[in-house]
């Protein structure tokens, strides 16, 4: 039986300070990326994105890592060209989201009913 909306927004929710630090190791990733290898659009969309851990908004943060494991139409960010970047460890940094994610019980479809709420998604 799948999840309503309510219990999707509240498993993120109940899941936010895991999400968080999930966040940090990202933005340790992106923030040192090689910029050489992204267009300068794609680099502007980064920069709009990624604030240090301890000032960035927990919905922020979470819509950044929804946004790099795929990024709709719907998303505001759109960072899914950084989906393999490298991260700490050998991974990529879309692997070490969706490993970390599911890690936590949270899919892909989970972020879409709590980012919407938050105002993260175009209307």
């Amino acid at each position: 039986m799948a999840e309503d909306e309510a219990t999707r927004i509240a498993k993120v929710e109940s899941r936010q300070d895991a999400l968080l630090d999930i966040y940090s190791e990202v933005f340790r990733a992106l923030d040192s990326v090689d910029r050489d290898k992204y267009d300068v659009e794609r680099l502007q969309q980064l920069d709009e994105a990624l604030d240090p851990p301890n000032e960035i908004e927990p919905a922020k943060a979470i819509a950044v890592l929804k946004a790099i494991l795929g990024s709709t139409s719907e998303d505001k960010l759109q960072l899914e060209g950084f989906n393999i970047a490298p991260i700490d460890g050998g991974s990529s940094v879309g692997s070490y989201v969706r490993s970390e994610t599911k890690k936590l019980g949270i899919g892909y479809g989970d972020f879409y009913p709590f980012l919407r709420v938050k105002g993260w998604l175009r209307a």
